[in-house]
């Protein structure tokens, strides 16, 4: 082995300064870009967090007659925050909200709505469900179920639903609506013979209302696939 290749079996302290130089200057870039997504990711698991403590708490409220006030410990604010119970009236408090003690109740949503139809499921869904009835009812026949048109149709701006809110895509299919898991969440909701059903963005199904019977499948419209959306749980990872 000749002097020049024994030489060169392992780097010089010049070379690792220079490569520690350039690992710094990369992750001094690299860093302060990844923490504001970071935080929103944080702040939108909390939010999908407290929907599905509120809509938990709704199904016992409905079952029972009586608020129960629990939060399951599967869910947890991954930015470290508390959640607690917000109860306008301790004598009547009917559906209470819950709260993150680092998120506050509205930080991701804001005082405005979420959408032209409202910031909830129930409203949001409600709402595309009513505008297809409206559409029905002064045509005779359902909107169109592609594109933008399936949006235009019933009176919503496309460019607003082109993105997914609290981990749910929106999209009318005609005689009815579509729900979708965003990336990063999971559906989890109960069929008619309370088996839990999982839907993620993977296998790429869907959760179906059809207007013929007011009714929500899960994965396509079959009889076998009847779920009750009551159960729905949105999972932020």
């Amino acid at each position: 082995m000749s002097a020049y290749t024994s030489r060169r079996k392992g780097f010089t302290l010049l070379e690792i300064m220079v490569a520690l130089c350039i690992i710094a200057a990369l992750a001094s870039i690299a860093i302060p870009r990844y923490a504001p997504y970071r935080k929103r990711a944080q702040e939108a698991a909390c939010l999908s967090n407290r929907y599905n403590i509120d809509m938990a708490e709704r199904a016992h409220f409905l079952e029972q007659g009586e608020p129960g006030l629990t939060i399951d410990g599967i869910y947890k604010c991954p930015s470290g925050g508390v959640y607690v119970w917000l109860i306008s009236d301790p004598k009547e408090p009917g559906y209470p909200r819950v709260i993150c003690s680092l998120h506050g109740e509205d930080e991701v949503r804001g005082s405005e709505p979420l959408t032209s139809l409202g910031s909830t499921f129930e409203e949001i869904a409600g709402g595309m469900i009513d505008l297809i009835k409206d559409y029905y009812n002064k045509h005779g026949s359902y909107p169109r179920s592609w594109g933008d048109d399936r949006y235009a149709d019933i009176g919503l701006d496309p460019d607003e639903w082109n993105t997914s809110y609290e981990g749910i895509i929106y999209k009318p299919t005609g005689a009815g609506i579509a729900i979708e898991p965003d990336e990063g969440f999971t559906f989890f909701v109960t069929d008619a013979r309370g088996k839990e059903q999982k839907v993620t963005p993977k296998n790429n199904w869907s959760l179906v209302y059809s207007m013929e019977d007011d009714q929500w499948y899960f994965k396509k419209i079959h009889k076998n696939n009847k779920i009750d959306i009551s159960t729905l749980r949105v999972v932020g990872e």
